[in-house]
């Protein structure tokens, strides 16, 4: 696939996430992640790209809260939230 191709292909490398002034793709970084954190990232990243940038910041604030109350949760447990599975760098 020649550069120009891969900058429009919309299923690899869409974009709004692409398009980044950093050059790094979204995904790079949020591969890095759990699950809320990384789709958190992901709607701040392309929230000035896709049109509805209020939509993409509260569904951001919406993945944020879930992950501060799933930590909440674990402290309340007495898990150490620097060896949980989730956020283990090693796993």
């Amino acid at each position: 696939m020649s550069e120009n191709s891969a900058a429009r292909d919309g299923v690899n490398h869409p974009p709004h996430y692409t398009g980044h002034p950093s050059g790094v793709e979204c995904i790079t970084v949020t591969e890095h992640m759990n699950f809320c954190l990384g789709n958190a990232m992901k709607y701040l990243w392309r929230c000035d790209e896709k049109g509805d940038a209020i939509g993409d910041l509260l569904k951001a604030v919406w993945y944020i809260n879930r992950e501060i109350a799933r930590r909440q949760k674990l402290a309340h447990e007495g898990t150490d939230l620097a060896h949980c599975p989730v956020l283990d760098k090693e796993t």
